[in-house]
């Protein structure tokens, strides 16, 4: 089943270096060696490098005065295996990771993401900046944001057998 999966301990993402250390994972190429290149993609970040957009992030945070607490949500949208063929399965998770992109930068959130491949099993890591590069606040109400983009997915990839939303305090 497709599903997504956030990262929710109170006490994770919250350090200076948080930005740093789940973009340069999710960043991380060796996770897609068999196509030889990142399916990566980045709304509100420039994307001239990693490092830009790190510091892209990181700028929003420091000019909205939000260096302190949780700085990022991590979370993984998984693609059904069973949906289609691996090739089919690699072109949905780009669309997928645009569909998601673009629903955070529209709620003014800038977003960081990457398509893994491990032994088939494809699934998309996401950073997203917990400061709204429009009005500097927080980003609050998690289950209705995260409840509202599966409604979405569920809308758009019919087919790929959404089971829901999950929590993941690890």
């Amino acid at each position: 089943m497709s599903n997504i999966v956030v990262f929710t301990k109170k006490d994770k993402y919250i350090d200076s270096n948080s930005i740093n250390d789940v973009v340069k994972y999710v960043m991380d190429r060796s996770y897609n060696e068999k196509e030889g290149t990142l399916l990566s993609n980045a709304y509100g970040v420039n994307q001239l490098s990693t490092d830009y957009m790190i510091k892209s992030m990181e700028n929003v945070n420091r000019r909205n005065n939000q260096t302190e607490g949780k700085q990022i949500y991590h979370f993984v949208v998984s693609i059904y295996k069973y949906s289609a063929t691996y090739p089919y399965r690699k072109g949905i998770a780009k669309l997928i990771q645009n569909t998601v992109g673009l629903y955070f930068y529209k709620l003014g959130y800038q977003i960081i993401s990457g398509i893994h491949d491990e032994y088939g099993y494809i699934h998309i890591h996401c950073v997203v900046n917990n400061t709204n590069f429009i009005t500097g606040n927080k980003l609050h109400n998690i289950q209705y944001i995260f409840n509202n983009l599966l409604g979405i997915l569920r809308k758009e990839y019919k087919d790929l057998k959404w089971e829901g939303v999950y929590y993941n305090d690890i």
